[in-house]
């Protein structure tokens, strides 16, 4: 099961732990939510003491088969001086408001339940597509953050 967005170390044991965000869209969105119609799902895989991680952000493109998630966002989840960081974030310009809404929606995977299952009891993956973006040049992709005020 070892890929590319989740690495084997966080379930060497054989247990995936993750928790995870929907957040449809708002209608009075907040500082740090985005103003837009797209719905949003934040997953953060974990390690065993949850000191260790990888955050995905994917917007929700289909809802009905095939689902389709399109990965917006990637970063490494680590802590730093006692606090917890998101290193390396895939959008090269996430810039001071997409770092904080990303490090908002952390905090709340962090206390989030948290979710077991063993990566035998995985099924193979149908009825659902998850992509970067990249080969799809035709659907919307995450939008840019508000220009600040």
């Amino acid at each position: 099961m070892d890929g590319f967005w989740i690495p084997g170390e966080l379930y060497a044991d054989g247990m995936v732990r993750f928790t995870y965000l929907y957040e449809p869209p708002k209608e009075n969105p907040g500082e740090y939510d985005y103003k837009n119609q797209l719905h949003y799902v934040y997953a953060a895989s974990w390690n065993r003491n949850r000191t260790k991680g990888e955050l995905l952000q994917f917007v929700w493109m289909r809802r009905t088969a095939p689902i389709q998630l399109r990965i917006v966002n990637h970063g490494h989840i680590v802590k730093q001086h006692g606090k917890m960081e998101i290193e390396e974030i895939s959008d090269t310009r996430p810039g001071v408001w997409g770092h904080e809404l990303l490090m908002r929606r952390l905090a709340r995977l962090k206390t989030a339940p948290l979710q077991m299952v063993s990566v035998r009891e995985i099924p193979p993956l149908r009825g659902a597509i998850c992509d970067s973006g990249e080969a799809v040049a035709d659907q919307p992709t995450a939008p840019s953050p508000p220009t600040p005020r």
